[in-house]
């Protein structure tokens, strides 16, 4: 309702076709020592907390989920504002 262009599964692809990419230039930089990272700050995202009813764990479990799933380096944290 709030952003009604976005939805998880947009939000979930892109960031899982960065973290394929992150994990193909790991493994060209072992071979190749002059190989570029493919994103050399990592990747990161963030959550607008306050818009929605989920609780402070069900938001910290999506956080877990992605550093665990996506390798993020950060998640932010942003306050809903009206």
């Amino acid at each position: 309702m709030l952003a009604p262009d976005k939805d998880y599964s947009k939000i979930l692809q892109p960031m899982g076709l960065i973290h394929q990419g992150i994990l193909q230039s790991k493994e060209e930089r072992k071979l190749y020592r002059n190989a570029k990272k493919f994103t050399p700050a990592g990747q990161s995202t963030q959550m607008i907390i306050g818009a929605t009813p989920e609780t402070d764990r069900q938001i910290l479990s999506m956080a877990s989920t992605l550093y665990k799933n996506q390798n993020l380096k950060r998640v932010y944290y942003s306050g809903f504002i009206r």
